[in-house]
């Protein structure tokens, strides 16, 4: 995991300078961003009760952050509205964009790791839909998203409410 934290450093250094909703609620995109732009993010350990982070990020700069853990009944659940601007989206567009996300492979996995960690990003952008997921893996094109992702809202205020 340091090694993931080493290269999210970098890689935001460089870089600043879901699908299953029945009805998706059309949002107005900021200026100068796709308007059908929609991003999932989730990354936890490979067993649930070891805690998921989700982030859904919008066309309109609306991110709906969840963070779950625990088994059963017993298990936590925190949800955590974020707003970025036109400058933060751009940024994690362009990331998506230098990282070849559409050419990915759509799975990734290390065969002889059975415990672990898994990532997913799905992208809407440029009426193109793709989706990649890791497992026990390190996809550097799909760090480098995860880590602009996470570095941009890690800096940002909850908001209260979305509107």
């Amino acid at each position: 995991m340091s090694a993931f934290v080493a290269v999210c450093s970098l890689a935001v250094v460089s870089g600043i300078g879901a699908e299953d909703k029945a009805e998706k609620v059309r949002v107005k995109a900021l200026d100068g961003i796709p308007e059908d732009l929609h991003i999932v993010y989730g990354t936890g350990a490979t067993h649930a009760e070891w805690g998921r982070t989700t982030y859904e990020i919008s066309a309109d700069g609306t991110v709906v952050y969840e963070e779950s853990g625990g088994r059963g009944n017993e298990g936590s659940r925190q949800t955590k509205y974020y707003r970025l601007t036109e400058k933060e989206l751009q940024i994690i567009v362009r990331t998506i964009r230098e990282n070849n996300f559409f050419g990915l492979n759509r799975h990734y996995s290390h065969p002889h790791i059975m415990d672990g960690w898994s990532s997913s990003v799905f992208v809407t952008l440029d009426h193109k839909t793709h989706s990649v997921s890791v497992m026990n893996f390190h996809k550097q094109e799909l760090d480098a998203i995860a880590c602009v992702i996470q570095s941009i809202i890690d800096r940002k205020k909850p908001i209260k409410n979305l509107r």
